[in-house]
């Protein structure tokens, strides 16, 4: 996704979460600022050079620095080692993807999947160790829990009391849901 389409439709003032996004673009990616900055007034622009010299933009830095090992973006070559794939999992992850949102501007579709992968698998790690930590007790009622579900998924009875086509639509609320020109015994317009 491409990072202005973030700042595409903005109120008068800047939320705190996409002033944060601007301030890591303005450190991380230069080309993506300068892309949203074209979009923003000269009011929000000069919210962000406020927010900039701000003591809470120092410490998302500061932190983001203490937190994220440096890499440089325009050196990644096409096919990522595991070490790196761990660091982007780390970027993807840090701060509710504000850090990402700017990064991921750098890798091509084919990055980007391999990253995803890597997630889905310390997701599923994560849920292993999460099992192994259990003791036999529990682990046999958590498959206990499952193989019910299995045998016994939940049944959908639909809605309740609702109409089940137009008519039944109509004789409930004395109008069409899709007006008077869809009033009648089938859904075609009249």
């Amino acid at each position: 996704m491409e990072l202005k389409y973030l700042f595409s439709y903005l109120d008068k003032e800047i939320s705190e979460g996409k002033l944060e996004i601007l301030l890591h673009a303005y450190d991380l990616n230069i080309t993506a600022f300068k892309e949203v900055e074209e979009l923003l007034t000269e009011e929000q622009k000069e919210q962000f050079k406020q927010f900039e010299k701000t003591e809470e933009a120092s410490m998302i830095r500061a932190l983001r620095d203490k937190n994220l090992p440096p890499i440089d973006f325009s050196t990644l070559p096409e096919d990522l080692d595991s070490d790196m794939l761990d660091t982007l999992v780390l970027y993807s992850n840090y701060n509710h993807g504000r850090v990402w949102d700017v990064v991921s501007e750098f890798l091509t579709e084919y990055q980007r999947g391999h990253v995803t992968g890597r997630q889905y698998d310390n997701m599923d790690k994560k849920e292993e160790e999460k099992m192994a930590a259990l003791s036999d007790k529990e682990r046999q009622r958590y498959k206990d829990a499952e193989e019910y579900q299995k045998n016994n998924p939940t049944k959908f009875y639909g809605n309740i009391f609702e109409p089940e086509n137009l008519q039944e639509y109509i004789d409930k609320y004395g109008k069409s849901p899709g007006g008077p020109k869809y009033e009648g015994n089938n859904n075609e317009r009249k």
